[in-house]
């Protein structure tokens, strides 16, 4: 894992499946079945830096990319946690 300074400004991409674009902010969908970073049951967003990155984790390696939603995110980060700015960007 890579530890970097995240901008004030930077934005984060997340592809979502029809099953979950209604809910943009919902971790739902990771605990399922868990994932690299977070244990079944418990929420979590993958995002990405770049919305590249975020469709080729999306993908994972499928010839055919499915039907998805590309959503872009500001984070403001405060000590050790995140929260999600709440806010339609534009």
């Amino acid at each position: 894992m890579k530890v970097v300074r995240l901008g004030p400004d930077e934005v984060f991409h997340r592809f979502l499946t029809p099953r979950w674009a209604f809910v943009p902010l919902s971790g739902v969908g990771a605990a399922i079945d868990g994932g690299r970073f977070n244990r079944p049951g418990v929420e979590a967003l993958y995002l990405s830096r770049t919305a590249q990155t975020a469709l080729e984790e999306y993908r994972q390696g499928a010839s055919i990319t499915p039907p998805a939603t590309l959503a872009a995110y500001k984070v403001a980060v405060s000590g050790r946690t995140a929260r999600p700015v709440r806010k339609r960007l534009r």
